[in-house]
């Protein structure tokens, strides 16, 4: 007896699951419904598409959002020079104070982003480390096998450490390339700063 009850129990459970899911799914569908109505109703005539043969080259045609202001400021100097604009002799245009401050501050980005992915990888590594074995001979064999916990792959995310190690090295002294020509240039040494 407490058997069939536990069994009904179990199908009215089930049923009523069943149930709620089909009034959700319902009101997706007409969620659904809604919005490709809406979608159908809107004026598309207004949109801008742009191809190979409408694209503006101008300067003040599609914005690019995301790039950098250096980046900018290179494409810019580039086209200046293919243009003739550029001043005489060839010289490069004076950065002021809003361009050196941007130079810095996307230098640094970049080491920050290198210091966080090599927080990552070193964590990847201790992880891939790490041996579950209570048999010793067990563990040794795998340490020095291919598998997860030892071989290759820590040999390769060990290079990539290192990898990684050389290029904020190198974002660093780029970063102090940066300070130098600052100083060359005759820049506030301010503008250096965070």
């Amino acid at each position: 007896m407490k058997r069939l009850l536990g069994l009904l129990a179990v199908l009215l459970l089930a049923s009523g699951v069943g149930w709620a899911q089909t009034v959700q799914e319902l009101r997706l569908g007409d969620l659904a419904r809604k919005v490709r109505a809406e979608r159908a109703g809107r004026n598309l005539s207004k949109v801008p598409v742009f191809t190979n043969e409408t694209l503006p080259s101008g300067g003040d045609g599609v914005s690019f959002v995301g790039t950098s202001r250096a980046a900018a400021a290179t494409e810019g100097g580039e086209e200046g020079a293919a243009g003739g604009t550029a001043a005489a002799g060839g010289e490069k245009e004076k950065c002021d104070e809003a361009c050196w401050r941007g130079k810095f501050r996307d230098k640094r980005g970049q080491i920050t982003a290198a210091q966080g992915d090599l927080d990552i990888l070193q964590r990847e590594f201790n992880l891939a480390r790490t041996q579950y074995y209570q048999d010793p001979n067990q563990a040794m064999r795998d340490q020095y096998s291919n598998t997860t916990a030892g071989g290759r792959e820590l040999q390769q995310l060990q290079q990539r450490i290192t990898d990684k190690q050389a290029q904020i090295l190198r974002l660093q002294q780029e970063l102090s390339g940066l300070e130098d020509q600052l100083r060359r240039e005759g820049g506030n040494p301010g503008w250096a700063r965070p």
